[in-house]
């Protein structure tokens, strides 16, 4: 993994990051240059663009933020637009708001607008997202499946392509509370070798320029690596043809302070 200029601001959702006063949206602001932050709020995920965009103004101007940008991302068609590129270029920050994966990539991945995250990163930006807007920039990313029915199985959930700006790492958001260990276990049965990452809601994950990720907020973020993991599927005629085992997948469970390398897999 190659060192970049800019960072990551990962949110796990939850309610903390969509109220006034709470102090995690604050971390993101003083990565992104405190009040003389430039940002931009992306909604293009969610089914109430107008609502949500609303909520995040509010968050952002209560900590005196006054640069904020939000283009209106319907379809992809508007995505397209090299005028979008140019103003997300001129902030420091993105933040993307929570939704569907699958909207997020439908709408945003190859566009201008996917290309002005990225350059903003290599020039030294944050980028920042909750619930979705987190797993988007892994690769694999879990689009869905998995929720209703929690119990480890194969075929439980869709995968699809994240931007890839965190490659060979897949991030899953809502982990404690929507029980979502199985269905990232089952990714890594799917995609052997790569580094799951389950964040907690209210809980955020920070990575630096060094890809060292620095745990932040009330829960916890779980990282589960697959690089010596041991399959057994239906080869054991005892088994029956759906039976799926999944061992020695290392599990660091880390709070608030703690701080994992993404680069060499231990906790610093």
């Amino acid at each position: 993994m190659s060192v970049r200029k800019g960072k990551f601001f990962l949110v796990g959702g939850g309610p903390v990051v969509r109220s006034l006063g709470e102090t995690l949206m604050g971390h993101f602001i003083n990565e992104a240059g405190g009040q003389a932050a430039k940002i931009a709020i992306i909604t293009a995920g969610t089914n109430d663009p107008a609502e949500v965009n609303a909520c995040y103004w509010e968050i952002f101007q209560s900590w005196g933020v006054k640069d904020l940008f939000s283009p209106k991302i319907f379809c992809r068609e508007h995505a397209q637009s090299d005028w979008i590129y140019e103003r997300i270029m001129e902030c420091s920050g993105v933040f993307i708001a929570g939704g569907s994966q699958f909207k997020l990539s439908e709408k945003l991945a190859g566009t201008p607008v996917e290309k002005a995250f990225r350059d903003l990163l290599e020039k030294g930006g944050i980028l920042a997202g909750t619930s979705s807007g987190a797993s988007i920039f892994g690769n694999p990313m879990i689009l869905d499946g998995g929720t209703v029915d929690r119990h480890l199985r194969t075929n439980m959930i869709e995968i699809g392509e994240g931007f890839g700006f965190l490659n060979n790492i897949a991030i899953d958001t809502h982990c404690a509370s929507r029980g979502r260990l199985p269905r990232l276990i089952s990714l890594l049965t799917e995609h052997p070798g790569i580094l799951a990452i389950g964040i907690d809601e209210d809980t955020a994950l920070l990575i630096d320029e060094n890809n060292n990720a620095k745990v932040i907020g009330n829960n916890a973020v779980y990282f589960l690596d697959s690089a010596n993991m041991r399959l057994a599927h239906s080869d054991n005629f005892a088994l029956d043809k759906d039976h799926l085992c999944a061992s020695e997948i290392i599990v660091h469970a880390l709070t608030s302070g703690d701080i994992y390398d993404l680069s060499k897999h231990h906790k610093i």
